[in-house]
């Protein structure tokens, strides 16, 4: 729901701090998560507006 909200994490830091993680639970994430810059999704096309 948060990255819904406020989107994608950028770092571990940020995702402990967004989530209320403790360190016992990040130290041992920090080893299998890596992250990525988001990409953009395509901008879907608009259909051309009726009479045309």
């Amino acid at each position: 729901m948060d990255r819904w909200l406020r989107g994608p994490y950028a770092s571990m830091e940020e995702l402990a701090g967004r989530c209320l993680l403790p360190p016992t639970v990040t130290d041992r994430l920090r080893e299998l998560l890596f992250f990525l810059p988001p990409t953009q999704a395509p901008t879907p096309e608009r259909p051309p507006p009726a009479g045309s």
